[in-house]
């Protein structure tokens, strides 16, 4: 197997991730369902499967995006992540240029420049989840909590007890994170937002920062 840019990047955070192979049938050619039909020849739930969508904005930004594959990615909630008047998805032959990346190989890290990168707020409900390993046919599994030590002062030694601390509040409270970056920590402000996976209502965080002027909280925890 050869090592990919994002693989370079993670283990030179030190950061634990499994590589996965599928074999890649052409999927990428699809415009929905490619995902889902990922995690189908993994034998995982889509749900911990996240695609990347690389977007611009009307003033020419462009921003990453990391979506479960169960969900299409809601342009309104684009927008008011990245600050923008209008947002679309770029054209799949600029995806090399701009990336490095083909589509259907897309991983959110390791691409040629650094753009900002929000991923979905279910994201931190799993305790793996899986976003490409940069060609296709192959994913990274990863815990998305590795870097995560503390929630609202309480030590968090691992992902599992994530869901419950954000349980034990309600949608509308702000929550403290303490995450580990760079040899040192750092204080992040969240707000929960309402999110509702197949039409059962759950509390998780939103990707909007509670005005402590941090980035997305995917950026913030692993600085890519």
């Amino acid at each position: 197997m050869k090592k990919t840019n994002a693989m370079r990047i993670l283990e030179a955070k030190k950061i634990v991730f499994t590589v996965r192979e599928y074999d890649d049938n052409t999927e990428h050619e699809l415009s929905r369902g490619a995902a889902e039909k990922t995690a189908e020849k993994l034998g995982i739930n889509p749900e911990c499967v996240f695609k990347t969508i690389v977007m611009r904005t009307d003033t020419k930004e462009i921003c990453v995006f990391c979506q479960s594959a169960v969900n299409e990615i809601n342009l309104k909630k684009a927008r008011t992540a990245c600050g923008a008047k209008e947002i679309a998805p770029v054209k799949p032959e600029e995806l090399l240029s701009l990336t490095g990346y083909v589509r259907g190989g897309c991983s959110p890290v390791g691409m040629k420049r650094q753009f900002r990168t929000f991923i979905d707020k279910s994201a931190l409900l799993h305790e793996k989840i899986h976003i490409s390993a940069g060609v296709r046919g192959e994913q990274i599994e990863l815990a998305p909590g590795d870097l995560i030590t503390k929630v609202n002062g309480e030590n968090l030694d691992t992902t599992d007890k994530l869901p419950d601390l954000i349980e034990n509040s309600k949608v509308g409270d702000k929550v403290k994170f303490t995450v580990y970056r760079n040899g040192t920590t750092k204080d992040l402000s969240l707000i929960l937002a309402e999110y509702v996976p197949n039409g059962k209502t759950q509390n998780q965080l939103s990707t909007t920062p509670a005005n402590d002027n941090s980035d997305d909280i995917w950026s913030d925890m692993f600085d890519w």
